[in-house]
């Protein structure tokens, strides 16, 4: 009887386990988008693992256990001398096949495999697109007064949450927010993690490769175009920059000095096992960090991430007036989007109320589209998906821009470039346009966003890609 019972546990175990684990992956990461689960996969993954350990034990491990306990012992009663294996057999491969074809359905199976073949190296074939779209930066203007610049990136903040966000709502009406037919920014191939998504807005190139920390150190950046200027470059962020190596990248891109989690240990949360710093506690550190850099004789750029936003369900800290209204993700998750909004709506008017406001210009982006599903099925959601974006207090020369346009984050990097009142030759840098310019058309305007998205995917073994790599040649 005792091997009995143990044969039909195991059987029972195996498929329980792999359903409850596809769910809860399914449920958990954007696996409809390769290369964020294959580049984060493979990055450094710190506070990240015992967070992700711990939420797999609850959802897939506990249950599966549990229910192939049920299953057993109900089992083993009706046995009686009659022998339940094979039916345990049975639902063995009948969950298994189900699992299989469910997989299938959810997850683009080819689409990983041919993402992993286009990352390894193989005959190099010429780019059209690049050659005709690429440029490297050159300032042909400089504006009569340095100004300086507050970059904030928000983290999975998307134009269309509306009413979740009513104090970025109002800042992107006040001032001045690109969109075309009331899209925002357009998320494209190798741009849908928060930290390529970054390395597209800051030097307008793509990161394609997905196994190697290669963030192209000749290639220009805004923090590189400022810095010959005598920009003091300051990054801070919450989290560790160890994760998906962003401290290679911030070594590679001009920053002057990063702060992160390390920095502060007095004011780090714990969540489900991930370390971070709140939002609200790390935008007093910025205000710190803006008064010093404001003693200063010389211009500066403070770059910041907020973080409590974060798929799957964002993290909701209990210092928050804005209360879930019960206990479901999508509750939780509109209760952490009201809490940023409103912190970082008073971290601007801090600004505002600061003497270096005049000479100083704020970004607000989201760095991409929020990859949990604690939203998907609130009908003010809605289908049109672009991440958000306002420009407050651009060069006063700015002030006239036509709003209406098409764009991606490859486009951010020269637009803040001239927002602080410099100007690009051809108002372009990298695959990027400056959306202050008029007469030049972003890519995605002129060829569409699948088009581009096609020509993206097939960048990574050419001869033009792989030189960016390689060649030192930046403004």
């Amino acid at each position: 009887m005792k091997k009995y019972i143990e044969k039909t546990f195991l059987l029972c175990s195996i498929p329980f386990l792999l359903m409850y684990s596809l769910d809860w992956a399914l449920e958990s990461f954007p696996l409809n988008e390769p290369d964020i689960v294959l580049a984060t996969l493979w990055a450094p993954k710190t506070g990240f693992v015992s967070f992700w350990v711990e939420k797999f034990f609850i959802a897939a491990l506990l249950p599966s256990v549990v229910s192939a306990c049920v299953l057993t012992v109900i089992l083993s009663c009706l046995k009686r001398g009659r022998n339940f294996l094979l039916p345990g057999l049975y639902l063995f491969v009948a969950i298994n096949v189900f699992d299989s074809v469910y997989f299938e359905y959810e997850v683009p199976i080819s689409e990983y495999v041919q993402l992993i073949k286009s990352n390894r190296v193989s005959e190099l074939k010429n780019s059209a697109f690049l050659q005709k779209e690429f440029v490297f930066p050159q300032v042909v203007q400089e504006p009569v007064e340095k100004r300086n610049l507050v970059l904030i990136f928000l983290e999975s903040m998307e134009k269309n949450y509306g009413s979740f966000i009513p104090e970025l709502t109002e800042l992107s009406k006040k001032n001045l927010s690109f969109a075309f037919e009331g899209v925002g920014g357009l998320e494209t191939f190798a741009t849908t993690g928060t930290l390529n998504s970054t390395i597209a807005k800051v030097t307008g190139v793509p990161q394609l490769d997905l196994f190697h920390a290669s963030y192209f150190p000749q290639v220009s950046s805004i923090y590189k175009l400022l810095g010959k200027r005598n920009y003091k470059n300051v990054f801070i962020r919450g989290t560790s920059n160890r994760f998906t190596y962003f401290d290679q990248f911030l070594k590679n891109t001009g920053i002057d000095v990063a702060y992160d989690i390390s920095n502060f240990d007095g004011a780090i949360n714990h969540s489900n096992g991930f370390d971070y710093v709140a939002d609200k506690k790390l935008l007093s550190y910025s205000k710190e960090i803006l008064d010093k850099l404001s003693k200063r004789n010389e211009p500066f750029s403070l770059s910041l991430f907020t973080v409590e936003s974060h798929y799957p369900n964002g993290f909701y800290n209990e210092d928050c007036p804005d209360v879930p209204v019960d206990n479901s993700d999508s509750a939780r998750y509109r209760a952490v989007l009201k809490c940023g909004s409103r912190e970082v709506a008073e971290f601007v008017e801090w600004i505002k109320a600061q003497n270096i406001y005049d000479r100083t210009t704020i970004v607000l982006v989201g760095d991409h589209l929020f990859k949990g599903k604690s939203l998907a099925a609130d009908d003010t959601y809605g289908k049109q998906r672009s991440w958000y974006n306002a420009f407050i207090n651009v060069d006063p020369l700015k002030n006239e821009t036509n709003p209406n346009r098409q764009f991606t984050s490859f486009d951010i990097a020269p637009t803040i470039i001239e927002a602080l009142g410099y100007e690009l030759d051809k108002h372009r840098m990298g695959l990027g346009v400056s959306l202050f310019s008029d007469s030049s058309k972003t890519i995605v305007e002129k060829i569409g966003l699948d088009s581009m998205n096609k020509e993206l995917r097939q960048l990574k073994n050419t001869i033009e890609y792989q030189s960016l790599c390689n060649r030192r040649k930046s403004d």
